[in-house]
């Protein structure tokens, strides 16, 4: 009850500084309808049940693995998105890889790495990026063509085209394969 009462609270102050004009080019890119379940997902400690059951070295290696997987997850998602000839030779290998559990992994991490915490953090990246990726590559792909037409019109190039339009576009994917990879690890 208090996670929604939260969460409502939350969305209504979204939803007021959007019409002032606070959220720039993310009032395009972000629904109220994902507004409304990210701030859901914060308050009702849907997360922080996951992160509190580890122990302290348990957690440090969830976070630094998670972190690693998020930057690698999304240089890639970005990356199949634009270049067609990834797209066609990794993009089928990222999801035929997203299908496996992250335990799939270990074998392979103890062959490499050993018994060690390079292996566990192996584990736990590779459980994570795939779907990172994914979703990375599919909002990136299905940011709407007249988001970024409209954008070079009016002088934006390179980094800042992907700053200030494709990654807020692309936010609500993204945020999805983040929230899914968490649970996969």
């Amino acid at each position: 009850v208090t996670a929604a009462l939260l969460a409502f609270l939350a969305f209504g102050g979204m939803r007021r500084f959007g019409r002032f004009g606070f959220y720039g080019a993310f009032a395009i890119a972000v629904t109220a309808s994902v507004q409304l379940v990210g701030v859901y997902l914060v308050f009702s400690s849907l997360i922080i049940p996951a992160l509190a059951t580890r122990g302290a070295s348990g957690k440090r290696r969830l976070v630094v693995g998670y972190v690693i997987a998020t930057a690698i997850g999304l240089v890639t998602g970005v990356v199949l998105a634009r270049v067609r000839w990834l797209k066609e030779t990794l993009g089928l290998l990222v999801m035929g890889l997203q299908a496996l559990p992250s335990i799939c992994w270990l074998p392979l991490a103890l062959l490499w790495f050993g018994l060690s915490e390079t292996a566990i953090l192996f584990v736990v990246v590779m459980g994570a990026v795939m779907s990172i990726a994914q979703a990375a590559e599919d909002g990136v792909r299905n940011t709407p063509p007249i988001y970024t037409r409209a954008a070079r019109n009016l002088g934006a190039r390179g980094w800042q085209l992907y700053s200030s339009v494709i990654f807020p576009a692309a936010l609500p994917g993204i945020l999805t394969g983040v929230i899914l990879a968490l649970a996969r690890i």
